[in-house]
Order: C-alpha cells, then sequence, then structure tokens
C-alpha cells in the first residue's frame, strides 16, 4: 500500500517540477522582446531620417537650379534659414 501512495505522491512531484521550469516562457518572453525593442529602434530610425531629410530639403543646400553651381560654374548663394522643430 505504501509503493502506492509514494507512486502518487512521486508522480505528483514529477508534474508539479515540469510545471515550475518554464524554459519555453522564458525564451519566448526574450524573442518578444528583442522583436520589440528591434521595431521601437527602427521606428526611431525611420523618423529621425525623415526629420533630417526635411530639414536638409527646407535648409536650401540642396542643388534645384540647373544654372547653379553644382552644374555649372557660377556659385550658388546660400541665405541663412532659421528652421524651428
Amino acid at each position: 500500500m505504501s509503493e502506492t501512495e509514494t507512486s502518487a505522491i512521486d508522480s505528483k512531484i514529477e508534474e508539479t517540477n515540469k510545471a515550475s521550469q518554464p524554459k519555453g516562457d522564458v525564451i519566448g518572453f526574450i524573442t518578444n522582446s528583442a522583436i520589440i525593442t528591434a521595431i521601437i529602434i527602427g521606428y526611431y530610425g525611420i523618423s529621425s531620417l525623415v526629420l533630417y531629410s526635411c530639414k536638409l530639403a527646407q535648409s536650401n543646400i540642396l542643388p534645384t537650379d540647373e544654372k547653379c553651381f553644382p552644374y555649372t560654374d557660377s556659385e550658388l548663394k546660400i541665405d541663412n534659414t532659421n528652421i524651428n522643430i
């Protein structure tokens, strides 16, 4: 009779030990955290690039006139522009 009682207790102990080792949950958490971190870094990277591009386009540094410096020898005078971001 004691063997059946210990086997039932042993099986319960094994079940609780298996349930208390959440290896899959830890790996899933690390994977999800890495994905979310990459998405956040990508979001801020793309938005910074868009902001920089808009500021560059508004500052009149990009060549837009075919009759000016990069295309001919006459130089273009660039005025200072205050940009409020």
